[in-house]
C-alpha cells in the first residue's frame, strides 16, 4: 500500500507537521521503541511531509530554471535587435523612400527605377538582392 494513498485526514495538518519534524530529529533506536501503531502514524507522517516538501522544492527549481532561460533567451534577442537595429533602420528608410517614389503621381512609370536608384544607391541593398 501507498504511503500516499493513506487517508490522514483524521489528524490535523498541524499536528502532521509535528510529527514529521520529531521522526526528523528522533534516532532509530527511539522509533523503534515506539508502540507500532505510533512508530507507523509518526513515519507516515513524515514521508507524506518529507514528500510534499520535495514536491513544493521541484516546483520552485523548475521555476527559476525557467525564468532564467526565459531572461537569457530575452537578453540575447535584445542583444541580437541592438546589433542589427542600424541596417534595421536603414532597411526600413530605404523602403520608405522606395514607397514614396512609386506612389509619386508626378514621377512617369517609366523613369521609376531610376528615380529610385537617385534615391537609394544599389550599394545600400543586400548582397542577395543585387545577385537577383
Amino acid at each position: 500500500m501507498s504511503v500516499l494513498a493513506l487517508d490522514l485526514s483524521w489528524l490535523n495538518n498541524n499536528l502532521q507537521t509535528t510529527f514529521a519534524r520529531q521522526v526528523a530529529q528522533a534516532s532509530a533506536y527511539r522509533l523503534r521503541g515506539l508502540l507500532a501503531p505510533q512508530r507507523y502514524t509518526l513515519l507516515v507522517c513524515f514521508l507524506r511531509h518529507t514528500y510534499r516538501e520535495t514536491l513544493d522544492q521541484l516546483v520552485d527549481m523548475y521555476t527559476k530554471l525557467v525564468t532564467a532561460t526565459y531572461r537569457r533567451a530575452q537578453h540575447t534577442l535584445d542583444t541580437g535587435a541592438k546589433r542589427h537595429r542600424p541596417m534595421i533602420r536603414a532597411a526600413l528608410q530605404s523602403f520608405q523612400t522606395i514607397g514614396e517614389a512609386l506612389l509619386n503621381e508626378q514621377v512617369p512609370s517609366d523613369a521609376i527605377r531610376t528615380t529610385v536608384f537617385a534615391a537609394v544607391p544599389p550599394q545600400q541593398f543586400p548582397l542577395s538582392l543585387q545577385a537577383q
